[in-house]
């Protein structure tokens, strides 16, 4: 039986708002059920201490989201992500470099966001080629290409070369989601 791996990305930064940086994080498990149930854990730790009563809709409604976040909660989130099963991966720019500068003058947004889901998602699946993998990417809006044709294209490359992928295209619902935002 193969191993499965379960990798989520999300991403921080937009390539076109003003925070300095851009970026792609993913994270690996091989255990997501137990990120799920320690992720539901703390919702429903948080949203009993009295402390929180003011915020137990939010907690209980809302999935992890570091900006968003109370900084009780975003404590309380950072000191679990020390004893979960994951390892992290990035793919960071400065947008203020020339670098990113000539990207973004040479390239269209989606042909900028594809050349860096390739350099995340590329080595992750060749890495891990004898076992399952199955991408988790948080949705995004990119003008003239979709998300989904962009990996699609991606994805088609590494299952012709024999991997066992798949990718699934989810919102900010997904738990796993949550420990990706607080990562970035």
């Amino acid at each position: 039986m193969k191993k499965v791996n379960h990798f989520y990305i999300d991403e921080a930064g937009h390539i076109n708002n003003d925070s300095p940086i851009f970026l792609y994080g993913c994270i690996k498990t091989d255990t997501p059920e137990i990120l799920e149930k320690v992720i539901e854990e703390l919702k429903e730790e948080l949203s009993e201490e009295l402390h929180h009563e003011n915020l137990r809709e939010h907690i209980l409604n809302n999935n992890f989201h570091a900006v968003d976040d109370h900084f009780d909660i975003r404590t309380a989130m950072y000191k679990k992500l020390y004893s979960l099963n994951f390892r992290g991966y990035f793919v960071v720019t400065n947008k203020q470099s020339n670098y990113f500068k000539k990207l973004k003058a040479t390239l269209k947004d989606y042909e900028i966001l594809t050349l860096f889901l390739r350099k995340l998602i590329i080595p992750r699946a060749t890495k891990n080629k004898e076992d399952k993998n199955i991408f988790f990417f948080e949705t995004l809006e990119i003008e003239e290409k979709s998300l989904n044709q962009i990996l699609q294209e991606i994805f088609s490359e590494l299952t012709s070369k024999g991997l066992d992928v798949e990718y699934k295209i989810v919102g900010k619902e997904n738990l796993i989601m949550g420990i990706v935002d607080y990562i970035n």
